[in-house]
C-alpha cells in the first residue's frame, strides 16, 4: 500500500489531488492524507504514519507572496 500526504490550503485544489491520486490505484493501494496547514501537516508527519510521497504547496498563505510554509515542511521532512 501506498501512503500520500497532501498539504495543500485551497480545499477544492486539494480534493481535486486526492481525486487524481486515488484514481491511479485499485482500492485500497493507495491511502490519501490532507492537510490544510503546516501544523495539520506536522502532526501527521509526527504519528506513528509513514508516508511514501508528499504533494506540498510552496505558498500556503494567499494573501502573503512570500510565504514558503510550504518549503519549511519540506526541510521538516528532511530532517524528520
Amino acid at each position: 500500500m501506498i501512503r500520500i500526504l497532501i498539504l495543500e490550503d485551497q480545499e477544492i485544489s486539494r480534493k481535486a489531488l486526492k481525486e487524481m491520486i486515488l484514481s491511479i490505484g485499485g482500492p485500497g493501494q493507495i491511502v490519501v492524507d490532507e492537510a490544510a496547514s503546516f501544523s495539520m501537516a506536522k502532526k501527521l508527519i509526527e504519528s506513528d504514519v509513514k508516508y511514501s510521497a508528499f504533494f506540498l504547496d510552496i505558498n500556503l498563505d494567499v494573501t502573503n507572496t512570500d510565504d514558503q510554509a510550504g518549503m519549511e515542511i519540506a526541510s521538516y521532512i528532511r530532517s524528520y
